[in-house]
């Protein structure tokens, strides 16, 4: 009915039903700067990763062999490293 979707159509998508299914998670997460990593700032291991700055990077190959299902998580997943100040607590 609407096509293919792009990945950034895609999470786009996925915030949009985050904001009437999880209203508390979706809300911090449209405070953040979602794009994709084209320099290479995520480790190879990674897909998608946040830093103190409030910027969300995501991998193209990473986010498409996601679920809807797992996308919504992955993003709420990231966020969640903000709100209980895991990347201020890390450590050496």
């Amino acid at each position: 009915m609407y096509g293919t979707l792009t990945t950034s159509e895609r999470i786009s998508r996925m915030k949009i039903q985050l904001q009437d299914e999880q209203p508390f998670w979706a809300y911090l997460i449209l405070k953040l700067d979602i794009k994709e990593d084209t320099e290479g700032k995520i480790p190879p291991w990674g897909g998608m990763g946040v830093n103190p700055k409030g910027e969300l990077l995501w991998k193209k190959e990473f986010v498409d062999k996601l679920t809807d299902l797992e996308l919504k998580f992955v993003l709420a997943h990231e966020v969640g490293h903000l709100v209980f100040s895991h990347l201020v607590r890390k450590g050496n």
